[in-house]
């Protein structure tokens, strides 16, 4: 499930749900060694970002390197954020929805 980690802190964490310690066994997002991050590049935005980039900067190469690049050094100017902003725990591996 992808949350963001103000929704994580109100999810229990399984590595201290039994910890019997008298904390709430809460997630900790990202401050968990076991969270992660959504890679920005599989979202529909950054793509669009990156084709408007390739044709702003006649990138005609077929990885679009110079354009992802491009816009990885102005994500403010594309309307993209600057750091991640959703993630999962990462016990139990990666999203069914995730791209292969």
């Amino acid at each position: 499930m992808m949350v963001t980690a103000e929704e994580a802190g109100k999810l229990y964490c399984p590595l201290t749900f039994n910890s019997g310690e008298g904390t709430p066994p809460w997630c900790e997002g990202p401050k968990c060694m076991a969270w992660r991050y959504k890679d920005h590049t599989t979202d529909d935005k950054w793509i669009e970002a990156v084709q408007k980039a390739a044709k702003e900067l006649n990138d005609t190469s077929p990885s679009r390197t110079k354009a992802a690049r491009h816009v990885m050094n102005n994500r403010t100017k594309y309307g993209l954020p600057i750091a991640p902003t959703h993630g999962w725990c990462g016990l139990a591996g990666k999203p069914e929805w995730w791209p292969k």
